[in-house]
């Protein structure tokens, strides 16, 4: 039902590329006279020029207002050239959307506002449809009949070829306008010049008033205006149903484009259609068909076929595809009853959701409350009071029981406690704590035992502390015998004392008299006990609620005598409750005298504690008359009263408040859960209750949703889900399906004529759909339609392009500037957008504020609102040219400053996402603007309008050392700059030598006539390297093509996903790529990003299998990974980072073994794993694709980060391996805040030795080959020395010369324990030659030994004492083998290796497996095809084909050799020659060739000092023999500035051939450099450089890297001076006398001479003088053009020749 198997034909591919490029071919049907029409290119100026007679320029400037043809190529909307059979230029034509001379604002709002007058002005038929939409203006058309003689038939014939190269570039055209100038009214030359053309193929529209032409500026009075419909120069194409007569017409047609259909359904298939589709058979009748076939007729032949049904599965497409912004297909009501439907279900799980967290939040608050101590202690409470009466009797009894008081002990006491509290438990919290620890995560849980609680709790109501164990027992003791004895003598008669001498005896019974009793004390117990019950729940009820009914008279009590609510502490707890009946608010006397009690233990009230002295209270003058004269006739003993001490325990009234706040609402849940008894609280409760109930119930009845009934709603009711769909009754159908189409493609832009009748056939369907394969272009009709987003588990190997009827209405677009009316409609548009307040504040402003630096326009379709865009009323244009390649896309001197914009927001319906370019173009002329900007903040969310602008490239300022020129402004030059506060953005300094914050795209009038060609194509590359990137870049940079489905697979994430900063870095970087770069190309924007790794592939399904078991389908597959470290896959083993991954995981379960297994030779169950076989947690590879997220500082405990770095018992990391990764590591690691000491450093031995002069380059390769597999870290052992000698001062650990020899493991967690490594001893060679002697003495002693033929047991030799043993040659073998190697055994957790380098052994087995050819590297064709056509590989794992051997002379067939982003470029070349696009690109490649590469190779790092590392060499492995042979005949110009104890300085060395060229550059320096600037060196000659080497000599340049950075340098650096070299040499090769310098250098190096300087001086002498005068004019225009970003050259004004 899907297939469009018309599309199928690639050569009809082709075309529609070419149409969508404007450079399709277009050729007469006259035999004898053919023309070409293509679009114009810049270079196409200069001929054009040169093929116009004077008099024809003359008439030129009447006719088109003296056109500057630069002007109008790059300014106009669209320009054409015309070419006759041999492709030499014979014309041109210009067309735009606002006619020649217009000017100013008609309507003194919009610019070029034509439509405004043009029908005031003229008299156009009403039949015609005149719109900015459909129709262009002519501003300049040029045929030079005159110099190629053609006729006026033939002039007619190329302005009807370029009239229809024209419609088919726009199919939305119907008519072209011409403005002929009343300037030309008298000139006979002028009319002469487009008479012919304006009689016979244009209409003249008579002028209606021409008082209405004065008002309009511009525009001559005696102007007149022509207009050429589309019909004049295309055969008008009729759309019917279809016949089978139509067979033989479009059978033709079919044949041509596609033999596929013809084989697969018969000769006759196409009136076998057309019968049954169109019931015209009587046969066919019969049958129920959904279908109707059309055709396009032109006068009596079919020229097209479009085959369409309403035979639809719209529950497959919405599982496949993103259509809920177009309702699925359906009827807007039917969508409208899934939605409310939809709606429902969500907000019935919302809702169950959120009662079943509020449920969990109401348990949990019950168990909290229970489990505090507040809760514990009502609850012990509420228990006492029930066995209060058991309680007493037993506590009474034993007080008045002497005998049974006497013997009571602490057990005792204990166990009747026990006793008491039987039956009462502490409640603990449940699960649910462990589940949702947020919700409440100071809950407390009780450890104590119930008998602790009761002690804690009877604390607070006067128990001593520590009274189990005798405190406070028997207090007042002394006191109260001490009144015993004093009432008993009161008692007594009065004796006469007389003193006598008192005696020990007397003395030792008075204090027995008075010792307190050693038996346990319940008295204290029992007041406790009492005041603890005497509180209950209804007590502290009804305390509560008389506090709450008097609150204003509580905070009155709070306040001081100005009545101010006092903060601090106050109020006497203890006091409080009499004040309290001071105020007449009768609180009970219990309460009272226990205010504070029951607030601290039931209100955790809070107060502070302070003691004063008080006079003791007054005696009761009412007591017993009796006792009073007692106390009258003791009243000489009575001493003087004093003050005693009184405790305060002061509070302010919010602690009050909260206190007693605290106590209510545990007072409530206790009495809700049933647990305290009340009936105060009861009430209360119960009111409380209630509400909540009304507040449930009002809940539910605001959750309710009243709806208008919806017919399908029955339709719906059963949907269970957010993502079923139901049964789709016909009546909602809403969608019509082109099953097969075809068309001639001379009529392919009137394919859109097809649609609009399949729309009348089905006027009852809004959507028509179209599915096609991935790799199928897309076609001129397809052009128009939207392209559907897949989703995400799509398994569906077609695409979905869909067309609203309503865009049909396209013709009534209309666009102004946005007034404050349409703001109440912009809500839909809004709606869906993440900054939509932004969008509209912006939209508020530009439209309510003239001052406003933004304009607004409002978008309509038949007088409906769709769009909103605002833009900028202006640009800071300086900036965007210092810092983007603004001019790769323009010419800058044509858009004057005035000419630009930036385009701030859109908001447009998505069924007119197809005609953005319109809209955009139709801003531009209502502002009079030719180009318009785009601004990509960092991780914005790309719109859709920015796939159709075209991506900037970012410019880097020129430095060397990055520090800001030693360079200020003059005045004049902010005086030329002018006020730019009224600019957009003109706060930003254009010369502030920083990166852009931004990324930037533009689109300027020219490209708008460009249709952007979605290209479906599914690309995965494989690897994240410098190729893979460098060739998604190039795939990007192409103009006309939007790549949609470009995949990267990134296991771990791209580069700038995780640094920074410098210091973030784990590993050495290429330098091809700068994280500025790469942040600018926006990859995870622009590309799908899969963090997955490829470990399967399915060559002949076209699918690779992911990690994440997942599979992902191809068209092409490009491979770019890179080399990586094998170290732990020879030991079998999976990077730690990789093991989170589900398919290593299962993988291991799988195959894995552990140790026990191993050792004891048990086979694993399934086999052999070929790569991996175990785990060890901690022990990661270099290239372990998760090393940053492993090592990322996160702060979460134990990650191991802050395993390394936390205080207490930190662990230990271990670094092995010799690359420049392991230095990078440890940088890294000290930059995360592991201490240096933590930090072990092993170094293997080297492999290879290190080679410098070779013979050949053969030789050399062979070296360089092993070299690649063991590189050295640095190539300068100066740097190597330097970094070393910087580790170990800093306390890190180096161990050279050692390998890896075992792993020590946890067995039970698998975690990393410790590393032993080993090397040979020193006498390692000695000891061997003692080991072969000793083995041979134990052959000797064998052979003459009698016990070997007696069968003698040696063993019983051996009984007796071990020490007195002699030592057997068996044993010192076994010593001698212990001593060959040195073993150092480090406790690390974790290890990090990167050894010897080669293809990841995964891949190696997926193209095994799958039959590409491997041989040391993967085999590949010049274009990087491997055996399978599809797939494509590149970059380090890949070699040439040995048939390319020849070819390669000198160089390397292996690709690790050669710059990756260079290979990235050329890889991209070939994969658009496979997809028929090449034509495209600029780069230039032959198939049987092997590419030219020359980019140099570098790689840097960030070392341990925050130390800047780079080296960069040439690439020249193919060096003449001779040249090989030489000795250095320059000495290499190193500058050492670094103070090794500081660490802060620069070191840089350059290196150079024999002929002066730099071949190698290295720097180290704790100041960043611009690794371009480094680049550049490379290939650069010594006289570039500024007497570098004979002033660095004789000591005149203490520091290069500072000489390297003033001003005189800073043009080496520029980006284009490479360029303006090669320019300036193609010039220069030009002459006669630089042949003859060259020819006499080559004879020079032909006989074994260089460059030297004797020699250079000597032909320079021989260069003329005009071309030393070239060199001089040339470098100072370029530095003229750039000073921008070289202002601190002086250059004098340029002179200008007056003739």
């Amino acid at each position: 039902m899907y297939s469009n198997n018309q599309l199928d034909n690639p050569n009809h591919s082709r075309s529609q590329y070419r149409n969508g490029d404007q450079s399709g071919i277009y050729a007469g049907s006259d035999e004898e006279f053919q023309v070409l029409v293509r679009k114009s290119d810049l270079d196409d100026v200069d001929e054009v020029l040169k093929i116009i007679a004077q008099h024809e320029r003359e008439a030129n400037d009447l006719l088109y207002d003296y056109p500057n043809l630069l002007s109008l190529f790059e300014k106009n909307y669209l320009s054409v050239t015309i070419l006759n059979q041999q492709q030499q230029i014979i014309g041109a034509a210009v067309f735009n959307d606002f006619p020649q001379g217009l000017t100013g604002q008609i309507d003194f709002q919009h610019e070029n506002f034509w439509e405004n007058w043009i029908f005031d002005a003229f008299n156009f038929d009403e039949s015609i449809c005149i719109t900015p939409f459909n129709t262009l203006w002519m501003t300049f058309f040029f045929v030079a009949k005159d110099q190629y003689k053609f006729s006026q038939e033939e002039e007619l014939i190329i302005c009807q070829k370029v009239f229809q190269n024209v419609y088919a570039t726009l199919p939305q055209l119907e008519g072209i306008l011409f403005l002929k100038r009343g300037e030309t009214m008298e000139d006979n030359g002028a009319q002469a010049q487009i008479s012919s053309i304006l009689e016979n193929i244009f209409i003249e529209v008579p002028v209606k008033d021409r008082d209405i032409i004065k008002r309009v500026r511009g525009i001559h009075l005696n102007s007149e205006v022509f207009y050429s419909p589309k019909h004049a120069c295309q055969e008008i194409i009729e759309i019917r149903m279809a016949r089978e007569q139509d067979h033989d017409d479009l059978a033709e047609i079919f044949n041509r484009q596609s033999e596929v259909l013809t084989a697969q359904f018969g000769e006759f298939f196409i009136a076998d259609l057309i019968a049954t589709q169109n019931l015209t058979r009587r046969g066919t009748r019969k049958f129920l068909n959904n279908g109707k076939a059309i055709v396009g007729q032109v006068r009596d032949k079919a020229v097209g076929l479009m085959s369409i049904s309403t035979d639809i599965d719209y529950k497959f497409l919405a599982q496949c595809f993103e259509l809920e912004t177009y309702d699925n297909l359906f009827k807007p009501d039917f969508m409208e009853a899934i939605q409310n439907k939809r709606d429902d279900i969500r907000r019935e799980n919302q809702y169950r959701e959120e009662d079943q967290y509020q449920e969990i939040v109401k348990k949990m608050n019950e168990e909290r409350m229970k489990s505090h101590f507040i809760g514990q202690r009502m609850t012990l409470q509420q228990h006492c009071r029930e066995k209060e009466q058991e309680i007493v009797m037993k506590i009474d009894e034993i007080i008045n029981n002497d005998a049974i008081q006497k013997n009571l002990t602490k057990k005792q006491v204990e166990e009747f406690l026990d006793e008491w509290l039987r039956g009462y438990e502490l409640h603990q919290p449940s699960d649910l704590f462990y589940q949702y620890p947020h919700i409440f995560p100071n809950t407390q849980s009780i450890i104590l035992t119930p008998r602790q609680l009761l002690i804690e709790t009877l604390e607070f109501f006067g128990l001593p502390q520590h009274y189990m164990n005798g405190a406070g027992h028997w207090k007042d003791w002394v006191q109260k015998k001490m009144e015993e004895k004093r009432i008993a003598q009161l008692k007594r008669p009065q004796k006469k004392v007389t003193k006598r001498p008192k005696r020990q005896k007397e003395e030792d019974k008075k204090e027995d008299e008075f010792k307190p009793p050693s038996y346990f004390d319940l008295t204290p117990f029992q007041s406790a006990f009492k005041k603890f019950l005497a509180v209950n729940p209804e007590g502290r009820t009804i305390f509560r609620q008389k506090i709450e009914a008097s609150m204003k008279v509580i905070k009155m009590m709070f306040c001081n005598e100005n009545g101010e609510m006092k903060e601090e502490r106050h109020v006497d707890l203890n006091d409080l409750g009499n004040e309290l009946n001071k105020q007449k608010m009768d609180i009970a006397p219990e309460v009272c005298e226990n205010l504070a009690s029951f607030l601290e233990c039931f209100g955790e009230i809070k107060y502070e504690e302070e003691i004063i002295m008080v006079n003791p209270p007054k005696e009761d003058t009412n007591q017993n008359a009796k006792i009073a004269q007692t106390k009258k006739m003791f009243a000489s003993e009575q001493t003087e009263s004093k003050p005693i001490p009184k405790l305060l325990k002061k509070t302010s009234f919010q602690e009050f408040f909260d206190a007693v706040y605290k106590m209510k609402e545990f007072d409530i849940m206790m009495n809700r859960l049933d647990i305290t008894k009340s009936t105060t609280l009861k009430a209360e409760v119960s009111q409380i209750v209630k509400e909540e109930a009304q507040q449930e119930k009002a809940k539910q009845e605001k959750r309710r949703i009243e709806r208008s009934p919806n017919p399908y709603d029955d339709y719906v009711k059963n949907l269970k889900d957010l993502d079923s769909i139901p049964e789709v009754p016909i009546d909602a159908q809403n969608a019509i399906v082109i099953n097969l189409f075809c068309i001639d493609e001379n009529f392919e832009s009137r394919s859109l004529d097809f649609v609009e009748y399949a729309f009348s056939i089905f006027g009852d369907r809004d959507y028509i759909i179209l599915t096609q394969p991935f790799t199928v272009p897309e076609t001129t009709l397809l052009q128009q339609f939207i392209k559907i987003p897949m989703k995400k588990n799509s398994t569906f190997d077609h695409v979905l392009y869909i067309y609203h009827k309503d865009c049909l209405l396209s013709n009534t677009l209309f666009i102004r500037k946005s007034k404050l009316e349409d703001m109440q409609y912009v809500a839909p548009l809004f709606s869906n957008l993440i900054n939509k307040q932004q969008i509209y504040d912006d939209t508020l402003e530009a439209i309510t504020q003239t001052a406003s630096r933004k304009v607004a326009f409002s978008v309509f379709c038949d007088q409906s609102l769709i769009g909103i865009y605002v833009v900028s009323k202006n640009v800071n244009l300086d900036y965007y040219i210092s810092h983007f390649c603004v001019q790769d896309h323009i010419i800058l001197k044509e858009h004057p400053m005035t000419c630009h914009t930036k385009l701030i927001h859109t908001a447009l319906n998505p069924l007119f996402t197809k005609n953005t370019r319109f809209i955009l173009k139709e801003i531009l002329r209502l502002m009079n603007k030719t180009c318009m900007y785009f601004e990509v903040q960092e991780k914005t969310l790309l719109p859709d309008v920015f796939n159709e602008l075209v991506f900037v490239r970012a410019r880097q300022f020129p430095h060397f050392l990055k520090r800001k020129w030693d360079f200020e402004h003059d005045k004049e030059h902010f005086e030329r700059a002018g006020d730019l506060t009224e600019v957009q953005d003109g706060k930003r300094d254009a010369f502030d030598q920083e990166q852009a914050p931004f990324s930037l795209s533009v689109i300027t009038k020219k490209m708008m006539s460009s249709v952007k060609v979605n290209n479906n194509t599914r690309i995965v590359v494989v690897g994240a390297s410098d190729t893979g990137i460098s060739f998604i870049e190039s795939l990007l940079s192409v103009k006309d093509i939007n790549f949609t489905h470009i995949t990267l697979l990134a296991p771990g994430g791209i580069m700038t996903m995780h640094i920074n900063l410098p210091g973030d870095q784990l590993k050495a970087l290429s330098t091809n790529y700068t994280l500025e770069e790469l942040k600018n190309l926006m990859l995870d924007a622009r590309v799908n990003v899969l963090d997955a790794k490829m470990v399967e592939l399915d060559k002949k399904g076209k699918k690779i299998k992911l990690d994440k078991n997942a599979e992902l389908p191809y068209d092409y597959l490009v491979n770019t990974v890179g080399l990586i470290d094998t170290e732990l896959q020879n030991r079998r083993l999976i990077s730690t980072g990789l093991f989170s991954s589900p398919y290593y995981q299962q993988l291991l379960d799988k195959y894995g073994r552990d140790r026990a297994q191993i050792e004891e030779g048990a086979p694993p169950i399934f086999g052999q794993h070929p790569v991996y076989g175990n785990y060890v947690q901690g022990v990661y590879s270099i290239d372990d694709p998760y090393l940053y997220e492993e090592f990322k500082k996160t702060g979460k405990k134990d990650s191991n980060i802050d395993l390394l770095t936390r205080k207490k018992r930190p662990q230990s990391i271990t670094i092995y391996g010799r690359t420049l990764h392991t230095i990078a590591f440890i940088s890294g690691m000290v930059n995360r805040g592991v201490h240096p000491n933590r930090i072990h450093y092993v170094i293997p031995p080297k492999v290879f030795e290190t080679q410098v002069q070779f013979k050949n380059n053969t030789e050399r390769l062979i070296y360089e080959d092993k070299r690649i597999n063991d590189p050295d870290p640095f190539d300068d052992p100066s740097v190597e020395q330097k970094i070393f000698e910087f580790m170990e001062s800093k306390g890190i650990q180096v161990h050279k010369g050692y390998n890896l020899h075992q792993i020590d493991v946890d067995e039970e967690t698998r975690i990393c324990q410790g590393v032993v490594f080993r090397k040979k001893a020193d006498n390692y060679e000695e000891i061997i030659q003692q080991i072969e002697i000793k083995k041979q003495q134990i052959l000797e002693r064998d052979a003459n030994s009698e016990n070997a033929d007696k069968g003698f047991d040696d063993t019983q030799s051996r009984d007796g004492d071990e020490e007195n043993q002699p030592i057997t040659l068996e044993q010192e073998i076994e010593e001698l083998e212990r001593n060959k190697f040195d073993d150092i055994e480090i406790t690390s957790r974790f290890l990090v290796t990167s050894g010897l380098v080669d293809i990841d052994k995964e891949i190696f087995y997926i193209i095994h497996e799958n039959g590409l050819v491997y041989n040391g590297r993967l085999i590949v064709k010049s274009n990087f095809q491997t055996t399978e056509k599809d797939i494509f590989c590149c970059g380090k794992i890949c070699e040439f084909s040995q048939r390319y051997k020849r070819l390669s002379i000198g160089r390397s067939l292996r690709l690790d050799k050669y710059n990756g982003r260079e290979l990235g470029q050329k890889l991209a070349k070939c994969l658009l020659d496979s997809l028929d696009l090449g034509y495209l690109t600029d780069q230039i490649y032959s198939l049987g060739e092997l590419p030219n590469l020359y980019m140099p190779i570098g790689i840097g790092a960030f070392l341990p000092g925050d130390l800047f590392y780079y080296h960069i060499k040439k690439n020249d492995y193919a060096r003449p023999s001779k040249t090989m042979e030489a000795e250095d005949n320059r000495q290499d110009i190193v500058s050492d500035n670094i103070d090794q104890k500081q660490q802060i300085g620069h070191y840089i060395k350059f290196k150079f051939d024999n002929n002066g060229i730099i071949d190698q550059v290295t720097y180290l320096g704790t100041e960043p450099v611009s690794v371009q600037s480094l680049v550049s060196f490379v290939g650069l000659s010594e006289k570039c450089l500024n007497q570098l080497d004979v002033r660095f000599k004789n000591g005149l340049i203490p520091n290069i890297s500072e000489f390297l950075s003033e001003n005189w340098a800073i043009g080496l650096y520029h980006e284009w001076f490479s360029e303006f070299r090669h320019i300036t040499k193609m010039e220069m090769l030009q002459s006669e006398n630089i042949q003859q310098i060259l020819d006499e250098a080559a004879k020079y190096a032909q006989g074994g001479g260089f460059l030297d300087p004797e020699f250079i001086e000597k032909i320079k002498a021989k260069i003329s003088p005009e071309i030393i005068s070239q060199i001089q004019q040339g470098t100072l225009d370029f530095i003229r053009e750039n000073q921008n970003h070289l202002p601190m050259y002086y250059v004098p004004p340029k002179k200008v020749n007056v003739d």
